[in-house]
């Protein structure tokens, strides 16, 4: 499991979650300062083949809401 290899499981969870948050934060200021033709551009990803920023964008988006119900899950135990 990727927890594992990245050593999710000895972290503070209160602290990687505060650090989680801040990093998004300052991912979607500098999201908000750009241009709306920045969204439509395209790049190469080595698994998926070509996709815009407006593309990684949302598949960041769908890939953490993921995390946020494995998380909910764990908390409703």
């Amino acid at each position: 499991q990727w927890a594992d290899v990245a050593g999710y499981t000895l972290n503070d969870f209160f602290l990687s979650l505060q650090l989680f948050t801040l990093r998004r934060a300052e991912l979607v200021t500098a999201l908000q300062r750009l241009p709306l033709t920045a969204w439509e551009r395209a790049g190469i990803h080595d698994s998926n083949g070509k996709f815009t920023l407006w593309a990684l964008v949302q598949h960041l988006v769908a890939h953490e809401e993921e995390h946020c119900q494995q998380l909910a899950s764990l908390f409703q135990r």
